[in-house]
């Protein structure tokens, strides 16, 4: 049988492909949230979009920025938490900072690719940007933490 060696556990054949997968089912469901609120209706997203605007107005009652009266600016903003929890998400499953930056760009290129063949909706290379910089900042976040948290761990190894 084949082994390979996974984070130090080794595991054969279908045992490693279970693992491939529960490893890879929360990029796979961010993914799919991301192609469902990308292929909503018109009606759909802008009701979505209005109603998280107003509450962020809420939150912030004395703003006066773009986004409190330009709903594209608005929900071109909203990629970067979306994308950030891509990011956080992709780099927890993978571990490996290249490959979750590539899986997360992959996506937000799928995504908006898709809006193409979409009647109400049109590619963004300003998404994109935004996409990048989201789900970069989540998988730095993620990287710096358990860098930090192992680094604490060894600490506290050495010390005992």
């Amino acid at each position: 049988m084949v082994q390979e060696k996974l984070y130090g556990m080794k595991r054969k054949g279908n045992e490693n492909l279970l693992f491939q997968i529960k490893r890879l089912l929360p990029v796979l469901i961010a993914f799919a949230i991301i192609m469902f609120l990308t292929t909503q209706s018109r009606e759909d997203t802008l009701r979505l979009s209005g109603a998280t605007r107003e509450y962020f107005k809420s939150l912030i009652p004395e703003s006066t920025s773009r986004w409190t009266y330009d709903m594209h600016w608005f929900r071109t903003l909203m990629h970067l938490p979306l994308y950030f929890l891509l990011g956080t998400i992709t780099y927890f499953s993978l571990h490996n900072i290249l490959k979750s930056a590539g899986i997360c760009l992959i996506i937000s290129l799928m995504d908006e690719t898709v809006k193409i063949f979409l009647p109400t909706r049109e590619f963004g290379t300003v998404d994109v940007f935004f996409d990048i910089i989201g789900f970069t900042v989540g998988i730095l976040v993620v990287f710096l933490i358990r860098n930090f948290v192992k680094s604490i761990k060894r600490r506290e190894d050495f010390n005992t």
